[in-house]
């Protein structure tokens, strides 16, 4: 992460900027969100994992793939440089989501 990026980020949480939450079926199809940071939360649902991306935004992982992820698994997504993509819609109107890695 650049420095611009980071006083951003600082600048963001210290004005008390809160993030803009995006829907999976919001984001748009093919386009790749860079992903700054991957946490597991407690939400009144249950466990949740949120994708802080670029500009002040969060899009939460479906539960499908929220199942599949232990904190040792966010942990090694954490040290690499990730994305999150919209593939389009099953015919039962699911979305295809899937983490990739960047460069």
């Amino acid at each position: 992460m650049d420095l611009n990026k980071s006083l951003q980020r600082i600048n963001a949480i210290g004005n008390a900027v809160e993030r803009t939450v995006i829907k999976v079926r919001d984001m748009e199809v093919g386009k790749i969100y860079e992903i700054e940071k991957i946490k597991a939360i407690s939400t009144q649902y249950g466990r949740g994992i949120v994708c802080e991306i670029a500009g002040n935004a969060s899009i939460f992982l479906p539960q499908r793939m929220v199942k599949e992820m232990e904190e040792n698994v966010i942990d090694q997504l954490n040290n690499l440089r990730m994305g999150v993509v919209l593939n389009g819609f099953l015919k039962n109107d699911t979305p295809k989501v899937e983490l990739i890695t960047i460069g």
